[in-house]
């Protein structure tokens, strides 16, 4: 088991809370996940601690369409969309989805989730 890389924060937000948790889960062991943010407000509240803080979204488009806005704060360091395929997922980039820093489809691996943040992140991430 790996341990999380120091200072990063991954809020996770999703259609269900069975995904939320199965998505939470996958990368625990590289990153400190807070399981689950359902409101801006928990967002923030999760702010507190000092590192980078990403939000890491999964669910379709249209729900990603009618229920998702990239929240502006000056401590979210990125937002990562990972999409379930569908009729209605859009080619990337999607121009309802601006703020969304990186969209990945549903199937991403737990490697290229944190790959991702990696390169999100200003500097680089050590163990």
């Amino acid at each position: 088991m790996r341990q999380p890389m120091s200072g990063l924060h991954v809020h996770v937000h999703a259609q269900t809370i069975v995904q939320a948790a199965v998505l939470a889960r996958s990368i625990a062991d590289q990153a400190q996940v807070a399981l689950y943010v359902e409101t801006e407000a928990q967002l923030r509240a999760g702010f507190s601690l000092h590192g980078w803080h990403y939000l890491l979204v999964q669910g379709c488009a249209e729900w990603l369409d009618r229920l998702f806005t990239v929240p502006s704060s000056p401590y979210l360091s990125g937002v990562i969309a990972l999409l379930e395929p569908g009729a209605g997922t859009p080619a990337w980039p999607d121009s309802r989805f601006a703020g969304i820093d990186a969209c990945l489809p549903s199937s991403a691996s737990p490697d290229d989730i944190m790959a991702v943040l990696q390169a999100l992140t200003l500097s680089p991430i050590t163990d």
